[in-house]
């Protein structure tokens, strides 16, 4: 982990007088739900940024006034186009560059005298192709206006309630979200986790693409996050550290708050070039970095498909206690893959007891052959449909006393509301999590995303479930420690 970075000027470093929350956070709150925003370098050309962001935000429903503003323009997809952001009546609360590198540092002296709290600098051209000076420059004449900014190089926000997104391909904001928040330090990665997120069951509220980070840093944002009362965890895509005493010291805290799961690219020698031309930043010793993720409890993954399953897995709740896992799965088959899966990731697939094994052989001798596995993982041999609810309930009231988490692995018919209410009352009486493998994902990858929603995290594959699982029981030692 580093603690430089190329350098801009002292200025970077100079204390800047914050808007505090209650939590010693900055108050961000008019950059993730602003009443009105700016797109200076609106364009009618679809083609050009400017022309994307107008387009974007008008058509995914922004619920406040949108501003485009061009000096040659009178009206952009009908909407009123404004000279300068000056000669808008209204407040602004948010304005977006979309200018050429040359034209930023006057657009933000008149931001600063327009009184503009945020902006969101997409322009690229500065310390990322070896223009540190400029970006110095920028970030001076914002600090003395009072103007925070993301950026430059970056795309910036997505927020559920006021229904902003200028992420390029993000969906539409979900009317559902509300709990899970995404920083990530590219555009397109945050694009994917919120789109994967929302498919996976994740209720996204808001998310931020980071860029060079040369103003409002991940810092910020992690802090306003863990300040905001709707966010319940927290997710992360990382190339670089700016700071790292103080981003260590920061996840620390916050992650004793909020789970916060991390996925950290740079590993090779390759992505950390890739960083340095990427964002201006320094990706640092993949070691170093793992040794002290794993010190702060951070929840780790090694893609964006691992960053989304264990934050899915908190969605339970009741979180395991602990590293042992009961499995009750339709076919030996699954029983045999998802003993390894568990126990190469370092869990504990370990037989019931006698007491418990005599109980499950005496009640299910009706429904299944004398050579079924009873000892964990328990096996039952392709029950009947109208078995299923019944003997699900008797296994897992059995099971649930001896384990700290059970998964299911079954042919069922997810669609059967049914089912997952049986396995939400069973989750409530055991107050222990329950764990979902549909054995033909393929048929069910909407019912994934109901099941997760409804506190029964489900995936696509047992490998997967495992890793996702064992974060979680990591995450909740860590906390306990």
């Amino acid at each position: 982990m580093s603690d430089s970075t190329p350098p801009l000027s002292a200025v970077t470093e100079r204390e800047v007088p914050s808007r505090s929350r209650a939590g010693n956070s900055l108050d961000l709150d008019k950059l993730f739900n602003p009443d009105s925003v700016a797109i200076i370098g609106a364009s009618r050309d679809l083609g050009k940024s400017g022309g994307d962001f107008v387009k974007r935000v008008k058509e995914r429903g922004y619920q406040g006034a949108l501003y485009p503003i061009n000096r040659r323009e009178t009206e952009i997809m009908g909407l009123k186009t404004y000279p300068s952001i000056l000669d808008v009546q209204g407040k602004v609360d948010l304005a977006v560059f979309c200018i050429p590198a040359a034209g930023v540092i006057e657009a933000m002296k008149e931001c600063n005298k327009k009184g503009v709290k945020f902006a969101v600098v997409h322009t690229a051209g500065f310390r990322e192709v070896g223009n540190p000076g400029l970006e110095a420059e920028l970030l001076r004449v914002a600090r003395e206006g009072g103007t925070r900014f993301v950026g430059p190089n970056c795309m910036g926000v997505f927020s559920n309630k006021p229904r902003l997104s200028l992420l390029g391909s993000a969906p539409e904001p979900d009317v559902t979200g509300e709990d899970v928040a995404f920083i990530a330090q590219s555009g397109t990665l945050c694009d994917n986790l919120i789109w994967q997120g929302q498919d996976r069951g994740l209720k996204v509220n808001y998310a931020i693409s980071l860029g060079n980070e040369s103003d409002l840093r991940f810092t910020d944002y992690l802090a306003y996050m863990a300040d905001d009362p709707e966010i319940k965890m927290i997710g992360a895509y990382i190339e670089g550290i700016q700071d790292g005493r103080k981003f260590l010291d920061m996840v620390q805290k916050v992650n004793r708050r909020k789970p916060v799961a991390v996925w950290k690219a740079g590993r090779t020698a390759a992505g950390t070039r890739a960083t340095l031309s990427h964002t201006g930043s320094i990706a640092g010793s993949h070691s170093i970095n793992e040794a002290a993720f794993r010190q702060a409890g951070l929840m780790r993954a090694s893609g964006i498909e691992g960053a989304i399953d264990q934050l899915a897995g908190l969605y339970t709740p009741f979180w395991p206690q602990g590293r042992r896992v009961g499995i009750l799965v339709d076919t030996g088959g699954g029983a045999v893959s998802a003993a390894d899966a568990f126990e190469i990731v370092g869990l504990e697939v370990t037989p019931l007891s006698q007491e418990v094994r005599q109980a499950l052989r005496k009640g299910l001798e009706s429904y299944i052959p004398p050579f079924a596995g009873i000892s964990n993982p328990v096996d039952l041999v392709s029950p009947k449909d109208e078995d299923r609810i019944r003997l699900y309930d008797y296994c897992l009231d059995l099971m649930a006393p001896e384990v700290d988490s059970i998964v299911t692995i079954t042919f069922q018919d997810l669609t059967d509301l049914n089912f997952l209410s049986a396995l939400e009352q069973a989750r409530d009486r055991l107050k222990k999590p329950i764990f979902m493998v549909p054995a033909m994902p393929q048929k069910f990858s909407e019912m994934i995303k109901v099941y997760t929603r409804r506190g029964i995290p489900a995936y696509h594959h047992v490998d997967r479930a495992a890793r996702a699982i064992k974060g979680v029981v990591d995450y909740v030692r860590w906390r306990a420690g």
